[in-house]
Order: C-alpha cells, then structure tokens, then sequence
C-alpha cells in the first residue's frame, strides 16, 4: 500500500474550522454544487506552485489573491496548514505545522511529536522592532537536538535493512538498530573498515553477498554503515555533547559550560535581516562551532591579555557530532531514485525530510472539467489543454524508454489497452500531430481511423482523460498526484460507473499515485462499492468526502465528513440529502401526484 498524505487548512474559503483530509490511491469528493469540494482542489493547486511564499497569481487554482483565499466569515488574516509526517528514521509520528501572514508567507513552522506532544522544532518570525528608525526582523528557533541523540544513544533509529532468499526480492524494512542481530560477519566487516575499508567492501561485495544468495536469509545492503553506526554508538559516551573544545591546545574539561552554550544554538531568538527555516537548518553546525568560539573567547580573552599570551580557540565534533553532522551513513532519499545511492549525514537526512508531503504537492497534474471538444482538428493556438495533451502523447508513444527509467513504455502501453478494452473500444489511439500547430486524435481499427469527433460529445470528454493518464505514466517517475474534475461529464451510466473500474485499474498499476476526483456521480461510487466489497480495490485503498451544505452543518453534521467503504462494499456514514435518496424522494412525489390526480 502506498504512502498515505494527511492534510489539514483552516481559515481557507469554506474551511472555516480546520478540515482534515487524507489522500490515499483514490480520493472521492462529493458534494451538491457550491458545497465546497473546489476549495479543497484549489488548496491543491496553489501548494503546486510551492507553500514559501503562497503564489496566489500562478496556476489553475484561480485564487487572485490572499484575501480572496481567506474564509469569509473569519475574523482571523492567518491561514493554517498541518500535515502528518512519518519520518524514515525515526519510529515516531509528526505534525508539522505552517501558519500564513496577510502577505503569504510563513509566519511560523513547527513539527510536534504526536506521542510527546513536544516540539521537535520551532521557527517563528517575530515582531518587528525598530533601532534608530531601521527595521529589525527577528526569528525564534528551537530545535530538539536531544531527541535526535536520545534515538542514538537508544538504537532506536531505524535503519535500512534489506533481505534476500530463493524465492524473495529485496525488501526495504526499516527496522530499529537495536534488533539489528549481530553475526560474525558484521563483526568482521565492523573491524574491517576500522583498518581497511577496501578490504570490507570486497568482502562484503563477494563473499557475503554470494553466502546469502546461496542459502536465503538476511542480506544487509546497508551492513557495512550500519555496522560503523552500531560500533560508534557502543562507544559514545553519554555526555550529549557535540563538540569538544580547546582553549591554546587544552581540551576543556567544563562539559555543563559546553552543552549550555550548545544549547543556546538550538534554542535562541535570532536578529536577522532575512532569513528562512531552510537556510538556519543548512547552516546549523557551523552556528554551534561559532557559538562556542565565541563564548568561549569572551571568558578566556581578559585572561588571554592579562599572560599577555595569544588566544587560540579549536572547535572540534565529538563522535556523536560526526555521526548527526558529517558522517555520511544514510541514504539521501530526497534525490530521484534512479540516480547513485548518495549517503548523507543523519541531521542532513533530517533537513530534507522536512514537510516532504507538501512538497509531493508540487507533482500534481490537474483536470477540468471543461475538457472535451468536437472539432476534428485542435489548433495549437487554442492553448487549450486537450491539444497539449494529444501533442504530448504522440511524442510519447514514438518515444522508446529510458533504459533507466522506472515506468517503461511497455506498462503504459499494458494500462492503455486494459482502460480501451473496459469502456468497449476495440483499437488502439492514434494520433496526427500537423508540424506542431494542430493535432487530431483517432481511433482505428482494422485498418480504418474513426476522428474521435465521431464518437459523440461524451467520448471527446473521457479520452482526455485516458490520454493524461498515460503521459503522466510515461513522464512522471514515483509519487504523482492526478485532480480529476468531473469524469463522469456527459457520459452514459453505464460508462459513468466504468470509471470507477478506470481508477482501479490506475491505482493497482501505480499504487504510488494519488487520484482525486471531484463527482456527483451516484453510479460512480456504487461501482466503487461493488468493487471494493468483490476486493478489486483494498480497503484503505478509497475514502469518500462529502461536503455538505452550509444549512446542513450542525453539531452532528460537519462541513466535510470522511466516509469509508467497508469490506461489504457499504458506506461506513450516510450521505447529505440530494444524492442518494434523490430518485426514492422523485418517486413518492410522483406517487403522491398520481394520487391526487386520480383522486
């Protein structure tokens, strides 16, 4: 199962309380009209451009400004986002907080411990003084860098540990340090690379690779810097510090005087012209190295000038310094994955998994509505989306796969045939591309080519669809995210409820993707229902949003209620008035008007 995203914003247009949301491989909102189901995709599509600053002017999200994203019954100018995040080494659950000035930039940033309810860290902008009529900007940041030596000095860092057998591929399995088993073999490899590194990795590489090929069993890719982790942290120790210091080539022995100045790095206001969480995060060590140079040659300079002596101060990183700040023994998974397994160090690691959530954000793909069109030929002066698209799969399914690439041409080409086979097209899609200024799309069929103006206006909205699908599975790699609005426009029924076999067949190929969709389709979520109780599509695989009403919602009816499909294929909540019970509310109308006429 993929990677769950959990995003919570208050004080956003109909979100006047803070609304959680949690994107799984597909994502229903459903809603009457002017409920609010666009203000959740419009939230969306504004974090696609970045969440420093909010760009309220660029995109598909149509805001114009930060006063127009603002709810309009809230007295409040700040707007709030939260999201959930796991971080990869640590067994701990996150919520990282964002709160928004007037002017769309981030006023504060926090990340709490869920379990602890402590912050791991704190960045806020402060109020702005003025000295002698010249503004001051201030920050206050604050970092737990204890929690990070705590999970050290505990081995409960969790480690990347990969196995292999007769019969099994490799598996990452992040698991905590300390259940890592010793064996000879790490120890041998652990007392190699303390003499000779070379010698470890041809070990490593060609005999203990091999054994385990051989036999089946545990097959540690990462021993040989796990080992190194095990070994170092065995020897810490205990004292929390970071850096050692030496006053003239003397090693000061104070350590309390040397965490208190230690501490004062990671929990300190700051007086700065301009800076951000990122940049005091990239330069966090050399801060604390300054720090202690500096306090310390303000106790020791009278003494330094009374000897009449030179002063020279040495900051060097202790063990555990070297292993958060400079030792690279973890995999860099920021970087695109087909590239070197380029290792870092762990508070590095940290840094970049900093509100990753919200920087999947930026791989969203978005479709309108207004989508279809019945022209034979789409002019490329058009600007519209559909020729984009028609242009971008004919250069795609003339374009061979990168030998790296991790979505190869042949699995697109598998999902193209098994979505035309589901909605009854025998064929294939074609593509006329005139020299860049017009294209055409046909479908053909024994040796005959049908203009998809041919189809009927329905069609002309569906395929856009399966083309975007298609481009996206060729040019995207890894986590993407597809906001489909209104699939079911001016399709039959019975095709309508074949979109929910589309999503399936999507989400099962690409299980890393996200796809929202906005509906009002009620055959669209019985199919969705069949399906997951026939176990076509997981459990956890689906979630339902129903937006009510503002006269609907009331202490038991929220603006947005999370509803479930449980394994019976029934909805976990009812939905508002208007949906399903619609055709039933017809019925007696009618009913009651057939009486009274014959009465």
């Amino acid at each position: 199962m993929s990677k769950k995203i959990k995003i919570a914003v208050e004080n956003f247009r109909v979100f006047k309380e803070m609304a959680e949301f949690e994107l799984r491989p597909l994502t229903i909102l459903i809603g009457p009209n002017n409920s609010g189901k666009s203000s959740f995709t419009k939230l969306l599509l504004l974090l696609k451009n970045g969440y420093n600053p909010l760009n309220f002017r660029k995109g598909a999200h149509h805001l114009g400004s930060y006063d127009r994203a603002l709810n309009w019954d809230s007295e409040s100018d700040e707007i709030i986002l939260k999201n959930e995040a796991a971080y990869s080494f640590s067994p701990d659950r996150f919520t990282e907080e964002i709160r928004y000035n007037k002017n769309g930039r981030i006023q504060k940033q926090t990340i709490t411990n869920n379990k602890t309810g402590q912050n791991l860290l704190k960045f806020e902008f402060l109020k702005e003084k003025y000295i002698q009529n010249q503004p001051i900007h201030s920050v206050y940041f604050s970092f737990d860098i204890n929690y990070l030596i705590d999970l050290l000095y505990n081995k409960e860092i969790l480690v990347n540990c990969s196995f292999i057998g007769k019969t099994s591929n490799f598996l990452n399995n992040p698991v905590p340090l300390k259940k890592l088993k010793k064996s000879p073999e790490n120890e041998k490899i652990s007392l190699m690379m303390i003499t000779n590194s070379e010698e470890a990795e041809y070990y490593y590489e060609n005999q203990y690779i091999n054994n385990h090929m051989k036999h089946g069993g545990p097959l540690e890719t990462d021993i040989i810097h796990n080992s190194i982790l095990m070994n170092e942290i065995n020897n810490l120790e205990r004292d929390y510090l970071l850096c050692d210091v030496y006053v003239n080539g003397k090693k000061i022995k104070d350590k309390d005087k040397i965490r208190k100045y230690q501490n004062q790095t990671f929990y300190k206001r700051i007086i700065f012209e301009s800076e951000t969480l990122q940049t005091r995060m990239e330069d966090i060590f050399n801060s604390l190295k300054n720090e202690l140079k500096h306090q310390f040659e303000k106790e020791y300079n009278d003494f330094a000038i009374e000897q009449d002596d030179k002063l020279d101060i040495e900051v060097r990183p202790t063990s555990l310094g070297r292993i958060i700040f400079t030792e690279n023994l973890f995999e860099d998974r920021s970087r695109d994955l087909r590239n070197d397994d380029r290792r870092i160090s762990l508070f590095q690691y940290f840094r970049s998994l900093i509100f990753t959530e919200l920087n999947l954000l930026k791989n969203i793909e978005y479709i309108p509505a207004n989508r279809g069109n019945q022209s034979r030929v789409l002019l490329s002066e058009s600007n519209e989306s559909t020729y984009k698209w028609i242009s971008e799969y004919h250069k795609n399914k003339r374009r061979t796969s990168n030998q790296n690439s991790l979505t190869s041409k042949k699995d697109s080409d598998k999902l193209l045939k098994l979505i035309l086979r589901e909605i009854e097209i025998v064929g294939k899609i074609t593509t006329k591309d005139l020299e860049d200024t017009a294209s055409a799309v046909y479908i053909e069929s024994d040796g005959k080519k049908i203009n998809l103006a041919d189809f009927g206006f329905g069609y002309s909205q569906l395929i856009p669809i399966i083309l975007k699908i298609y481009n996206l599975s060729r040019n995207r790699q890894g986590n993407s995210i597809l906001i489909i609005e209104e699939p079911e426009a001016n399709l039959h029924p019975n095709l309508q409820a074949k979109l929910a076999d589309i999503f399936a067949l999507v989400i099962k190929h690409y299980p890393n993707w996200k796809v929202i969709v906005e509906s009002h389709s009620e055959y669209l979520i019985r199919k969705l229902q069949y399906l997951i109780a026939k176990q076509e599509i997981e459990r956890d695989g689906c979630i339902i949003y129903y937006f009510n009403t503002d006269e609907n919602v009331n202490k038991e009816e929220p603006k947005v209620k999370p509803i479930e499909i449980n394994g019976e294929g029934n909805l976990t909540e009812n939905f508002g008035p208007g949906f399903f019970d619609e055709a039933t509310r017809l019925q007696f109308e009618l009913l009651k008007l057939n009486r009274n006429q014959s009465n």
